[in-house]
């Protein structure tokens, strides 16, 4: 009977772990609030004059669009010139979007209740490979456009696969953009 729980324990330690660790579990001693999110750390882009925050351990893979990623997630912000309001924005949007999201279903798109002077679309799609297990992923999608008062908008779109997509991550991460001096 010992022998089959340490190798039960040896299973865990060896195949679990390793797979919760590379899908982004963390550990409470990583902080956030209630211990178990990854901290978020900020990021100024002097390009588009904006700051954003983004999980510390995700990395910067591209500067237009400004994109972080983990795996099988990321944040994307892009900075355009305003041509109304967010929803309206967000509406002319939804056909661009389908078009680059293979396989794009729209929840909604609305004003945001939770970003001042944003609107939300919120959409599911398929990720044609994961980078974790080069399977196709269905993802879950919030793209927040954000009126930053200047004359411009921000597009921040936050992804991640429909199993671990976090809402509230996304929209903590949308109330950290703002227009940087």
């Amino acid at each position: 009977m010992r022998f089959k729980r340490s190798v039960a324990a040896l299973v865990a330690a060896v195949v679990i772990l390793p797979i919760a660790v590379a899908c982004g579990g963390s550990s409470p001693s990583e902080g956030g609030e209630g211990g178990g999110e990854t901290p978020l750390v900020a990021y100024h882009d002097p390009a588009g004059k904006v700051s954003v925050s983004y999980p510390s351990t995700w990395q910067k893979t591209s500067d237009h669009p400004l994109t972080f990623t983990g795996q099988d997630e990321f944040i994307s912000v892009e900075v355009r010139p305003a041509t109304g309001d967010p929803l309206a924005a967000a509406k002319a949007d939804e056909n661009a979007v389908q078009a680059a999201a293979p396989g794009f279903k729209l929840g909604k798109t609305a004003t945001s209740t939770e970003v001042k002077n944003a609107a939300v679309m919120s959409y599911t799609w398929q990720l044609p490979n994961s980078s974790v297990t080069g399977k196709p992923v269905a993802e879950q999608a919030d793209r927040y456009y954000i009126d930053l008062g200047d004359g411009r908008i921000a597009v921040l779109t936050g992804s991640s696969p429909k199993t671990t997509f976090d809402r509230e991550q996304v929209r903590d991460i949308a109330l950290t953009l703002q227009v940087a001096k």
